[in-house]
């Protein structure tokens, strides 16, 4: 999971993102992993506030019983237009992993494709969905009506009935 979870551990702020976050749901924090030798702990004087790539941005992650991820690095890649531009005010973030099986999932060369489904099954459930569709136009269509008079109070009377 990654997004702006606007926190940065160099503020010290009293929101614990550990204690009502992380720990609850088993998810690490890669920057605390990649950059802080896994050291969570702020008031720990060995906690490094001053290490780079902690920025408001995180990216959380969680192993699985048959998986162990391990994150290798956090990179904030460039992403800008053909003229310079930028898309948000936060630059994208990047994690390098490593993982290890640690249960019974198969071997990757073992893994089967799926056997592709029949066309005429394919098919009917194209029909079907193409039916729900229309019956869902259909359902749209009849309140249109009461839409229409509500805009229509709206720009009258300037609010909504």
């Amino acid at each position: 999971m990654q997004g702006d979870f606007n926190f940065k551990f160099k503020r010290r702020l009293t929101d614990d993102i550990c204690g009502n976050l992380l720990a609850p749901t088993g998810l690490r924090d890669v920057w605390v992993d990649v950059y802080n030798n896994g050291l969570y702990d702020v008031n720990d004087p060995a906690f490094d506030l001053d290490s780079e790539g902690d920025d408001l941005d995180r990216i959380l992650y969680r192993s699985g019983s048959d998986l162990t991820l391990t994150p290798v690095s956090k990179t904030v890649p460039p992403l800008t237009g053909k003229n310079g531009e930028t898309y948000s005010d936060h630059d994208p973030m990047l994690t390098e992993f490593t993982y290890t099986r640690t249960g019974s999932l198969p071997a990757p060369d073992s893994l089967q494709k799926p056997e592709p489904e029949n066309k005429a099954i394919l098919t009917i459930k194209e029909i079907g969905w193409t039916i729900v569709r229309v019956f869902q136009f259909m359902l749209g269509l009849a309140e249109l009506p009461y839409v229409l008079m509500q805009a229509f109070d709206l720009l009258l009377n300037g609010k909504m009935p």
